[in-house]
């Protein structure tokens, strides 16, 4: 994994959540963004579901030297933009 998380959120648990709670042109706030599964979830309903055009804010302090925002949760969310998620696991 490399992430040292010791829990990661599960993604479609996050979509359904997100499916159903946030409106279709709402706006989804993670104020503990260090993962990305927010936003990946985000992005997944907006090119799955019909008319789905939400958008999201991650925050994540980091701590120190940047720890996850640029290497982790930024990676994970170009990567899904990119269609490179699969291979980037």
């Amino acid at each position: 994994k490399g992430h040292k998380f010791d829990t990661v959120k599960p993604l479609k648990l996050i979509e359904k959540i997100i499916q159903i709670w946030c409106p279709a042109n709402g706006r989804v706030l993670d104020a503990f963004g260090g993962s990305g599964t927010v936003g990946h979830a985000v992005l997944n309903l907006n090119n799955t579901v019909e008319n789905s055009n939400r958008k999201f804010i991650l925050i994540e302090r980091g701590n120190g030297e940047d720890k996850y925002c640029n290497k982790l949760t930024a990676e994970r969310i170009r990567r899904v933009i990119n269609g490179n998620w699969a291979a980037g696991k």
